[in-house]
């Protein structure tokens, strides 16, 4: 999860297990453990690492760090900040579209759930999306807006839209950007200011 705490993504909290490594610190744990043979590497589909190790033959290692193990502690101790920081820029993009009068679909709402609640967010003129037809129909708890399918947002369009989901939100936004009228103003979360 170490692209998400740079990013300061609570949501990852939402569905992710609360073990978050980076290289090096998965490198180190694995090393505490007894591991030989440690291979890890990133995902070229995803922001996930996956390592491979056994506990016998050769002490070999193949490791893509791309941080230092002092780095990874530093980033885990500044992921609050950074979380308080992503917060405040979806409350502004939020608070931006409302002083418009801009309704706003929020497309993965899973991963927009957590900040509902952090930043105590109006929710007024938002409307949720996802493409899982298990979302469909059902709400997140104590959150009283229904998750709608993609086609309903092509139906009925909202003046922004902005893509929760870091892994997947260009291929979704590549997607929907040719369905939707061009004035429609789509933002990826890593693209707020």
């Amino acid at each position: 999860a170490e692209r998400f705490l740079d990013q300061g993504d609570v949501s990852t909290l939402f569905h992710e297990p609360y073990a978050y490594f980076t290289c090096a610190s998965l490198a180190a744990t694995l090393r505490e453990g007894g591991t030989r043979g440690l291979r890890i590497r990133r995902s070229r589909f995803s922001k996930l690492i996956f390592a491979t190790l056994r506990f016998d033959g050769p002490q070999s290692e193949d490791i893509a760090f791309d941080r230092s193990l002092a780095s990874s502690m530093a980033l885990a101790h500044g992921f609050r900040n950074k979380v308080t920081r992503t917060a405040g820029r979806i409350a502004g993009f939020l608070a931006d579209a409302r002083a418009f009068g801009e309704s706003v679909a929020i497309y993965v709402p899973a991963r927009f759930a957590n900040y509902v609640m952090l930043a105590e967010l109006s929710l007024e003129g938002v409307r949720f999306f996802d493409d899982s037809p298990a979302m469909q129909g059902r709400y997140f708890p104590g959150i009283a807006v229904p998750i709608e399918s993609g086609e309903a947002l092509i139906a009925n369009p909202c003046q922004r839209v902005l893509i929760m989901s870091t892994s997947f939100g260009a291929k979704i936004k590549a997607r929907i950007a040719g369905l939707l009228p061009s004035n429609i103003r789509i933002t990826l979360l890593d693209e707020l200011p």
